[in-house]
């Protein structure tokens, strides 16, 4: 794969395409890729003469190669070689990213490979109810979970006195000896009676709840004094992708695991160019997948500063607060830039967090 071509400058004018370019090298030389993929993209609905356009999808294409997202780095080589097909770097890429990609056959996808039952709960949850015995106590309390609805056998390995999981997309069910519930309800309007849990837990959902102050308040209402809440939460809004893409497509589905939408571009970019980029990978695809980063209601999009000053704010007492999910430090260029376009967010290098709630 040829490397992004330089001309030795700054590239500091990013007024023009020329400019542009030349910033975008000099980003990536400075380890900066992501920054550079962004303004890169960005930069797609710039004018310009055809080569110079076909210089910014080439090295916009290599920027995706390295990523591993061929689908995107093929589609800018393929525009690049329609601008300029006497381009040589252009062609050499294209010929190379072809030749892998069928190599490779169809993209791998994330979720093709998640298999959940009620013998095979996500790792992360299995995780979780450890975690959570260790830190609040399951075994003989009265459970709510929160945001999700844990199979009768995982219920039962937790010995709980009682379960009650609400979730809005949940099917009501009801075990045979009343131990396990399962409600379809809103978090915010928790449809059980004051002090009647010992525990609340959830896993990967605070960042889907709309409404996660009225959340926690209703989470504080039906705990009992001395209940706990545990969450552990992740991808948040700030992160590296934190868009929390999920395309349920049977023949082809997307997650953010999969290398689709360049890290934190979901923060720098609006729809409309984060679209017109996609669509050099994924055709008439791209509208939904840019819809779904920006305004599927299946996440809340809150910042970091958001979570801290709705868990201080909750009535109850922040026992713990520490990283989960990972931690991915955006190179600095890229998150002075961050930080100017959302002052107020506090971190973005977080992936999410667990936490312990205490009710007095």
């Amino acid at each position: 794969m040829e490397a992004l071509r330089t001309d030795g400058t700054t590239g500091e004018d990013t007024g023009d395409l020329v400019g542009l370019v030349a910033r975008i090298e000099d980003l990536a030389r400075r380890g900066e890729a992501e920054l550079a993929t962004i303004l890169a993209i960005a930069g797609l609905a710039a004018e310009g003469p055809p080569g110079h356009r076909a210089v910014l999808l080439n090295d916009l294409g290599v920027l995706r190669q390295a990523a591993g997202d061929a689908e995107a780095a093929l589609g800018c080589f393929e525009a690049a070689a329609r601008l300029n097909p006497e381009d040589s770097t252009v062609a050499a890429n294209l010929a190379a990213t072809r030749a892998e990609v069928e190599r490779r056959g169809p993209p791998r996808r994330w979720l093709r490979g998640v298999r959940t039952g009620p013998d095979n709960l996500e790792r992360w949850v299995l995780a979780g109810l450890e975690a959570a015995e260790a830190a609040v106590g399951l075994r003989d309390r009265a459970v709510l979970e929160v945001g999700g609805a844990l199979p009768e056998a995982a219920v039962r390995t937790t010995g709980a006195r009682s379960w009650v999981s609400v979730d809005p997309a949940a099917t009501p069910e009801e075990s045979d000896d009343g131990g396990r519930v399962v409600i379809a309800g809103d978090a915010a309007a928790l449809p059980l009676p004051d002090a009647s849990v010992d525990v609340v837990f959830s896993s990967c959902a605070f960042e889907h709840l709309p409404d996660l102050p009225a959340a926690l308040a209703e989470m504080r209402r039906v705990l009992r004094p001395g209940g706990a809440v545990f969450s552990r939460f992740s991808p948040t809004w700030a992160s590296r992708d934190g868009h929390h893409l999920k395309v349920a497509d049977p023949d082809d589905p997307l997650s953010f695991h999969d290398p689709v939408v360049p890290p934190w571009s979901h923060l720098v970019l609006d729809e409309g160019r984060l679209a017109a980029f996609l669509a050099l990978g994924h055709g008439e695809r791209a509208g939904r997948i840019a819809w779904e980063v920006f305004r599927s209601p299946r996440i809340n999009r809150l910042f970091d500063a958001d979570y801290r000053a709705a868990f201080a704010g909750s009535g109850m007492r922040v026992a713990r607060l520490r990283p989960w999910g990972g931690v991915h430090r955006p190179p600095p260029l890229l998150r002075a830039t961050l930080e100017r376009l959302h002052p107020r967010a506090g971190r973005f290098d977080l992936s999410g967090y667990e936490v312990v709630l205490l009710r007095a």
